[in-house]
């Protein structure tokens, strides 16, 4: 590959990963209107729970009860 193509390559690089963050920004927008979110760090669990506001270990502590909730939910309609 010669130096003119090697340029062209990494151009055509770079301008990819922009589109793939700015599609990844997009998302997390979209996914932060849906969920309401009003400050960080927030965590959404399955969809339907949304943890945030209080200190971080205490909101892990909370999360990790709510996890186990959603997965026995999700056993108990198998």
């Amino acid at each position: 590959m010669g130096r003119q193509e090697g340029r062209r390559y990494q151009e055509v690089r770079r301008h990819l990963q922009v589109l793939r963050v700015n599609s990844k920004v997009s998302r997390a927008d979209q996914m932060a209107q849906a969920y309401k979110v009003q400050g960080v760090p927030a965590l959404a669990i399955d969809g339907k729970f949304m943890v945030g506001g209080q200190g971080f270990n205490e909101q892990l502590a909370i999360a990790d009860k709510l996890i186990v909730k959603a997965r026995s939910e999700k056993s108990g309609k198998k």
